[in-house]
Parts: C-alpha cells; structure tokens; sequence
C-alpha cells in the first residue's frame, strides 16, 4: 500500500497523467483509503484552479500595472 509521504511526492506527476500502470493504481486505492489524502487532493486541485485564473502580468497580490 502507498504510503501518505509517497503519495503527496506523486500527486503532480499523477494530476498530470505521467504516471500509469502500477503507480497509478496504487495512487488511487491510497486516494480511497484515505480521508486525509483525499482532502489534501482537492486542496491540490483547488489551489491549481485558483492559479490558472491569474493573468500572467498580475503583480503580486493580483494587481495589474
């Protein structure tokens, strides 16, 4: 079984559909074992939604020049 450390270095890779076959299987049974990975995913996922809403010449806090 994967591990919670193993899984939280794997997320990216997984997310982004670099992962297959044994990895990725063990990936998604840790992701339904487990209550704390689960929410530490959407956490992932909500973070990365929010980023690709920034524009790129945003400052710091969002603001544009």
């Amino acid at each position: 079984m994967l591990h919670c450390v193993d899984f939280v270095e794997q997320v990216t890779a997984l997310e982004e559909g670099r992962a297959t076959g044994l990895t990725w299987l063990r990936f998604h049974l840790h992701r339904l074992a487990c209550a704390h990975c689960r929410r530490y995913l959407r956490q992932m996922r909500a973070v990365r939604v929010a980023l690709g809403m920034l524009r790129p010449d945003a400052g710091p806090r969002g603001e544009l020049p």
